[in-house]
């Protein structure tokens, strides 16, 4: 249990609901569970596909093998057409390296077929991973990364895809690149599509949405994932920062202050606080 005084929490649990944004998987999934239809938005958006119809969704849905290892999707839907997808946010490049996205995929159908069914049976999968940064590197919006028949190019029609959306990339003239932009934004006001601003409208400014983003951000302190998450992250930077300059110091002879300079500056190239 967290020992912040009565005002510091509530003014701790304010400051939690005040700096929420789609781009946090605990926020999108309350969102989700408030609001589904926002997971058919924002697949019509990814797809460009403006008739896309979902028909089933589910957050923090679980799956397990028969050899014990499990996976959690974010975001589980299926359309009308019986195509699965699944949602992934995922903030760290570590999160989002490609044998994730074909372990997802592999998880998807084992979910999509039963038992003595014919292999016939497996449903057409989409992996879509929403990363903060350009995992792939070809400073690009979006990858669509498909089986291919390397002798002659031809897609290999096996129904399964990964999809990349590179959230980084935010092109205000695409709709993509708008939905992007307000993955971002903590304010409805800020958001620039109808159906992700009114979502966060409905739980951020109104009464009951309120009411159940304050029992969130309560369980999130009790459980220390805010500052958790914040004083791991501190922690493992001024690690890596002090080995890597000893590193430079040893191996290649650079003084004391030149290691950290350097350091420091590729820290913040690549976004890390140090």
């Amino acid at each position: 249990m967290s020992n912040l005084s009565d005002s510091k929490r509530k003014k701790r649990i304010e400051e939690i609901i005040k700096n929420f944004r789609p781009i946090d998987d605990t926020f999108l999934s309350f969102l989700i569970q408030s609001d589904n239809s926002i997971v058919e938005y924002i697949l019509r958006v990814i797809m460009n596909m403006s008739s896309l119809k979902v028909i089933e969704v589910h957050s923090q849905d679980y799956v397990k093998n028969i050899f014990g290892r499990s996976a959690c999707f974010d975001i589980l839907a299926k359309d009308e057409n019986d195509k699965i997808y699944n949602i992934e946010i995922q903030r760290s490049n570590a999160g989002a390296i490609y044998k994730r996205a074909r372990f997802n995929s592999s998880m998807l159908d084992i979910k999509s077929i039963e038992a003595g069914q014919n292999l016939d049976s497996l449903k057409e999968t989409y992996v879509i991973f929403i990363t903060e940064n350009d995992v792939i590197g070809y400073n690009l919006p979006i990858y669509h990364i498909n089986r291919t028949v390397e002798e002659n190019g031809t897609i290999f029609k096996d129904d399964s895809h990964i999809i990349y959306v590179n959230s980084s990339y935010q092109d205000l003239n695409t709709e993509l690149g708008r939905l992007m932009h307000d993955f971002y934004c903590n304010k409805p006001d800020d958001m620039l599509c109808l159906p992700i601003k009114q979502a966060v409208k409905k739980v951020k400014e109104t009464k009951e949405g309120n009411k159940q983003m304050c029992e969130i951000a309560e369980e999130l302190i009790a459980e220390g994932r805010i500052e958790g998450k914040a004083e791991g992250r501190a922690e493992a930077n001024a690690e890596n920062k002090e080995q890597f300059t000893n590193i430079l110091k040893d191996k290649f002879g650079l003084s004391h202050e030149e290691a950290v300079k350097l350091i420091e500056d590729s820290f913040k190239a690549s976004n890390m606080s140090v």
